[in-house]
């Protein structure tokens, strides 16, 4: 009997030692410092922030309390500098600037957050990393990739004012994927050494620092070639073609990029019936181009304008499509009676990406957008309008 009840207790010791090697092993995973992999979201140096992070608690749970990775906590609307209350990623101060991919990835998700274009992150793409993480872009006026597409660090998007926003900026957020859900997580960790981040304790997911060391945070702009060539909607490069009755009309307004510009309702459907093309005119030399649209406020029109105007882009060995959402170009908030309000001049230049093109004019480079667009469903066809102006290629390389 002895001899069994030895047996048994060397049988327990060795699986309680085998399960505090596994917990060991575990722990010692979990906690295991992630290797920095971020690059700031936009070129150039730091740009500022306009909100940070709420471990107290983001995804917008009410508790009328605000802290910052730091440990610094104060009650709303008491809080800390760059503060509001559930704010779960960083609004980083850019404003119709090129967005950038923080590292190589894979696009899981490139388009509206939800039906209602009025909602959440608006236009915005989610880029998964292959390490667990995934990042957000949020609020763009222009997305340049589609779902699926890889990408390395290079410009993905333009930052805007879509969805539930006031104001240009772009909103940088990073998921952690734990046991099959994804997480929101701090991207600068959690440095307060006294006291615990409330946001762990919620969630039991660990904040960590995830950004890149300078100078390599830093993405370097692209060069700048000197030049600028420009193709105005009445040039002699500038076309435009309907099929049937449809017709573009022309507005005549100093909002415009040069005194006018071409307006009509979109279809509403995926049948191309009207476009409008400016073909690439002759440029300095043959090279890489950032392709930059214009769109004029129209103020005096109460802004509505489409939200999915759909520019396509030929360049030499290749056709992108770039989303552009026009409805918020020039946006300045609500008014008294909860409507939206817009500057008037407040037109912008909005980029699409950087392409190759030749040297001579061509037929075949060009920039177009068709009738295509999302109409938005809280819009009747005849009042939501799909602006067309200037293009412009911007020498780089």
């Amino acid at each position: 009997m002895l001899r069994v009840i030895r047996k048994a207790n060397l049988i327990l010791l060795a699986v309680v030692l085998w399960q505090g090697y596994l917990l060991l092993v575990h722990t010692g995973t979990a906690n295991a410092q992630p290797a920095l992999f971020l690059a700031r979201p936009y070129y150039g140096a730091f740009s500022g922030w306009s909100d940070n992070f709420d471990h107290s608690y983001p995804n917008y749970v009410s508790n009328n309390l605000f802290t910052r990775y730091t440990g610094q906590s104060s009650t709303v609307p008491n809080c800390p500098t760059l503060c509001y209350e559930g704010h779960d990623g960083y609004d980083f101060l850019i404003a119709y600037q090129p967005v950038v991919a923080s590292a190589p990835g894979s696009i899981n998700f490139s388009g509206w957050a939800y039906t209602n274009h009025a909602l959440d992150f608006g236009l915005n793409i989610k880029i998964d990393h292959g390490n667990n993480y995934r990042t957000i872009y949020g609020h763009l006026s222009a997305v340049r990739y589609q779902t699926g597409n890889n990408v390395q660090r290079w410009q993905i998007g333009t930052s805007g004012t879509t969805g539930n926003s006031t104001g240009p900026h772009l909103h940088f957020g990073v998921l952690y994927n734990q046991s099959g859900v994804w997480k929101v997580t701090d991207p600068y960790g959690w440095t307060d050494l006294v006291n615990p981040d409330p946001w762990e304790q919620l969630s039991q997911i660990h904040s960590d620092p995830l950004w890149l060391n300078e100078p390599a945070r830093t993405q370097s702009p692209p060069p700048d070639g000197g030049s600028t060539t420009t193709q105005d909607d009445n040039g002699t490069n500038f076309s435009t073609t309907c099929l049937g009755a449809n017709h573009w009309h022309v507005e005549t307004t100093t909002e415009s990029w040069n005194s006018n510009f071409h307006w009509m309702p979109p279809s509403g459907n995926s049948t191309v019936d009207c476009w409008a093309n400016w073909n690439k005119p002759a440029l300095p030399d043959t090279g890489q181009y950032e392709v930059q649209i214009f769109v004029p406020t129209w103020s005096g029109y109460n802004g509505i304008r489409t939200q999915s105007a759909r520019y396509r882009v030929d360049y030499s060995g290749g056709s992108t499509i770039v989303v552009v959402d026009q409805s918020r170009v020039g946006y300045t908030g609500l008014d008294s009676s909860n409507n939206p309000t817009y500057a008037f001049n407040g037109g912008q230049w909005i980029s699409l990406g950087r392409y190759n093109f030749s040297q001579a004019s061509s037929f075949t480079e060009f920039v177009q957008v068709a009738d295509t667009a999302y109409i938005n469903a809280y819009y009747d066809f005849n009042t939501n309008r799909m602006l067309v102006d200037a293009v412009r290629w911007k020498k780089t390389h």
